[in-house]
């Protein structure tokens, strides 16, 4: 899927489903204004989108255990590398970002010897007619981060957005960040919250 009008009639067919914007956005691996773009246009629109934005299928991964374990064990070691720089320990708990981060996190903190805590972002539960006072919140059936230090775990960085909200929150929640981990980054981030972040991949629009 990679044609603008295939993307629309999926974003709509998410909708139906009762997603919100912000998980829809999450599900196509998009800006939420993207998102809402594919939602707010007919599919047989001519329209081009005047939102610069690059599409990720990274399926033939999330497909295959066998595969996430392998891209886990690079982000651990690019997280260990990076710890290592910044003269830190390894953390006591590693935070995936729902959906996408879930399963990654998981390896990555197998792997680590760490916790795991799982987070659905402020970002699932936006539309554009709200206010902006949602949050997000930490699953309770996983670990807490209360008192631990923590490695943030998504796959895909587009603005920066989810990951500080997701810092702000397990800073709140009493958490030490060290570091977040993704595979790419659309937008070329190197820090965010004055926390460090790393991706395998950096993509751009040229």
């Amino acid at each position: 899927m990679n044609h603008i009008a295939d993307l629309a009639k999926h974003a709509k067919e998410l909708r139906s489903k009762g997603l919100s914007t912000g998980e829809i956005s999450d599900e196509l691996n998009v800006s939420r204004d993207t998102a809402l773009w594919f939602l707010t246009h007919k599919i047989e629109d001519k329209e081009e989108p005047s939102l610069k934005d690059i599409y990720v299928n990274w399926r033939s991964i999330g497909t295959s255990p066998l595969r996430l374990k392998y891209i886990a064990s690079t982000l651990t070691d690019l997280i260990l590398d990076t710890l290592d720089e910044n003269d830190l320990d390894e953390p006591e708990v590693v935070v995936g970002v729902a959906n996408s981060g879930i399963p990654l996190a998981s390896f990555v903190a197998l792997e680590l010897g760490a916790d795991v805590a799982l987070m659905v972002p402020k970002k699932h539960l936006w539309e554009p007619e709200q206010n902006g006072d949602e949050s997000g919140y930490l699953l309770s059936n996983f670990a807490s981060v209360n008192g631990k230090s923590s490695v943030l775990i998504d796959d895909i960085i587009t603005s920066g957005a989810t990951i500080k909200d997701t810092l702000q929150l397990l800073r709140a929640l009493g958490s030490s960040p060290l570091m977040a981990a993704v595979l790419l980054d659309k937008s070329g981030i190197s820090e965010i919250e004055s926390v460090p972040v790393k991706s395998l991949f950096t993509a751009a629009v040229v």
